[in-house]
């Protein structure tokens, strides 16, 4: 949030607008935990089937990312040949 007043300085008006702080309190709070309370990978019921998921998906971004650069290459190579044919015909 911004707060902003209006200032007057001859015959010209200026806004001038600076962040409203905000008390840190609001964001560092947590929900209570109790001690006997089991948290996280603590929890008999966690699983690592999300954490299976989430890494399937990042192994397959790679490849595509990897699979898009040998593309990639490849289509800049052939614009490189081109190019050079072209300038080979322009110096004949």
């Amino acid at each position: 949030m911004y707060e902003g007043r209006v200032v007057q300085q001859g015959m010209s008006i200026f806004l001038l607008v600076k962040p409203i702080k905000r008390p840190s309190f609001c964001f560092a709070r947590s929900a209570p935990t109790t001690p006997g309370t089991p948290t996280g990978e603590d929890n008999p019921n966690f699983s690592d089937k999300k954490s299976g998921q989430i890494k399937s998906r990042i192994e397959s971004w790679i490849k595509d990312a990897e699979t898009d650069a040998e593309k990639a290459k490849e289509y800049l190579g052939k614009k490189r040949d081109k190019l050079r044919e072209v300038e080979a015909k322009r110096s004949n």
